[in-house]
């Protein structure tokens, strides 16, 4: 991603941070959550590795992950092979000491002075802004903001720690083993530039998954607006709520195929039933599941009560 580093300023709460900052926090652990549930669920059931800051890793833990999804933090990793056959490693942040950290290390290493970075105007102490050039398949190249250390050796330092430990990360799934039969697909969650080819650059917000995202990870979906409602309360507060979260899905649909149709075909793999919910009036509704992870009758009766299903 390009827009911001995911820092553990920005995922984790802590006791020095205010009720409304911790809140903002507990809500993007949330967002990575999500994010995870559905990328787990694009590869299900190959292993899916999941590399972090360790305070990150123990928000995470807190609630329940998908079962083919592992999760470790920098740091910790170095010459593990266990994950050497994962499909899809996602590496989330990135470990970056302060500048006056990465200084006193440089003089220790070195045995040497090394150049300091100053407070600002503010009193913060932070790395000089440089532009770097991530490098696309293909040549192009796409200019995004990073930090540098004006001293070499106090920025050899920074490096080391930070995008040497994401190549360290990256390294664990053993990519240069791999075949066309056994590919690897790599996630940098980060803004941080490394000296590799990538295929994508996008943005933090466009990682977000949609609401039909979210119900084909649960594995269920209605085709009634209504319904999506009622099923999925944290998605939808209303059925016109779950009505203008599909217009944003229109471009996708220049046919006007009916909805039913178009979602199935937005759900692969998906089977489809018809049910009636007692004392509804005019045609059967259709629910799509995947039949791996969800009994229709079952998920039917647990969310509207009494229906007539038929099976497709």
């Amino acid at each position: 991603i390009r827009d911001r580093p995911m820092a553990q300023s920005m995922l984790v709460p802590s006791e020095a941070a205010n009720e409304r900052t911790n809140r903002t926090r507990s809500n993007n652990v949330a967002r990575v959550r999500r994010f995870l549930e559905v990328r787990a669920a694009s590869v299900f059931p190959d292993k899916v590795l999941v590399v972090c800051q360790e305070k990150l890793e123990s928000e995470l833990r807190k609630g329940q992950l998908p079962h083919n999804l592992e999760i470790a933090h920098f740091n910790a990793i170095r010459g593990r092979n266990e994950w050497q056959n994962v499909a899809l490693i996602i590496l989330i942040g990135r470990t970056e000491p302060s500048p006056s950290d990465v200084e006193k290390i440089a003089r220790a290493l070195f045995g040497a002075e090394v150049k300091q970075i100053w407070p600002d105007d503010k009193g913060g102490v932070r790395y000089t802004p440089i532009r770097r050039g991530a490098r696309l398949r293909g040549g192009r190249g796409i200019a995004m903001e990073g930090h540098h250390h004006p001293d070499p050796r106090a920025e050899a330092v920074r490096w080391s720690i930070c995008e040497a430990e994401l190549l360290q990360a990256i390294g664990r799934a053993r990519g240069v083993n791999r075949t066309e039969s056994s590919p690897l697909q790599i996630d940098i969650v980060t803004n941080v530039v490394l000296p590799i080819e990538i295929d994508e650059v996008t943005t933090w917000e466009a990682l977000q998954p949609t609401a039909l995202d979210m119900m084909r990870f649960a594995g269920a979906v209605p085709v009634v607006y209504a319904d999506m409602a009622t099923a999925y309360p944290d998605l939808f507060k209303t059925a016109e709520a779950a009505r203008k979260a599909f217009d944003r899905l229109k471009p996708r649909n220049p046919g006007q195929t009916p909805i039913d149709r178009f979602l199935i075909g937005l759900c692969p793999g998906f089977r489809s039933c018809s049910y009636r919910r007692v004392g509804m009036r005019g045609p059967e509704r259709v629910l799509i599941y995947d039949a791996n992870k969800v009994d229709p009758a079952g998920w039917l009766r647990a969310k509207f009560g009494d229906v007539k299903i038929s099976l497709g």
